[in-house]
């Protein structure tokens, strides 16, 4: 790339990073499992749709508080050879449920991998030996899932993590709760972290 005869003062100066507040996420209780009762025939067309067997989703069906009147459910949406991806849905704790994609139309249908404390991940190899990721991350505001992460390491390179970091979307993250959220990267051992934390 040859340098251009402009003076570097011209460039422009980087975006300032968003801001997210992930607020203090209540306890999941026992009682709480039980919309997975009442939504079952739900679940299972969910699971029809897709292709899947309905006992892979059953057994994969996961439900987790956010707030005093929602809850988080996830079921098992794909399946790859080495990758897989969960739908996941906010849920009113008590009739009407009104079951809704908690992630925005481009990202519902791959998904997300994981979910902790307010905090929505995926991640991706390029393939098997796992020289090249792809991710992304959301964070619950109290009100909805919101995109704070994306990127990937670039070209598959031969070794395992990927040759490069190059995000997309970087972000600021505050979590209230006593624990930190931790990015699905860092709990996994992948080499990069795109989101600063602060407590």
């Amino acid at each position: 790339m040859k340098k251009g005869k402009k003076p570097e003062a011209k460039v422009l100066p980087p975006l300032p990073k968003k801001t997210f507040i992930i607020p203090p996420i209540p306890l999941t209780t026992e009682q709480d499992k039980e919309v997975l009762t009442a939504l079952a025939n739900f679940f299972d067309l969910e699971c029809e749709k897709k292709g899947l067997d309905q006992e892979v989703c059953k057994e994969s069906r996961s439900v987790y508080r956010l707030s005093n009147n929602k809850l988080l459910v996830s079921q098992l949406a794909w399946q790859a050879a080495y990758n897989m991806g969960f739908s996941f849905w906010l849920i009113n704790d008590k009739p009407p449920y009104n079951p809704r994609p908690a992630l925005g139309d481009a990202d519902a249908e791959g998904g997300a991998s994981d979910y902790e404390q307010g905090f929505l991940s995926s991640a991706n190899k390029g393939r098997g030996l796992g020289d090249c990721w792809c991710s992304a991350s959301w964070v619950w505001t109290g009100k909805a899932f919101e995109k704070a992460e994306e990127g990937s390491t670039g070209m598959c390179k031969g070794f395992p993590g990927g040759a490069w970091e190059l995000p997309t979307t970087v972000s600021r993250i505050i979590n209230k709760n006593e624990e930190p959220a931790v990015s699905y990267f860092k709990k996994k051992g992948v080499r990069f972290i795109f989101s600063q934390f602060s407590s």
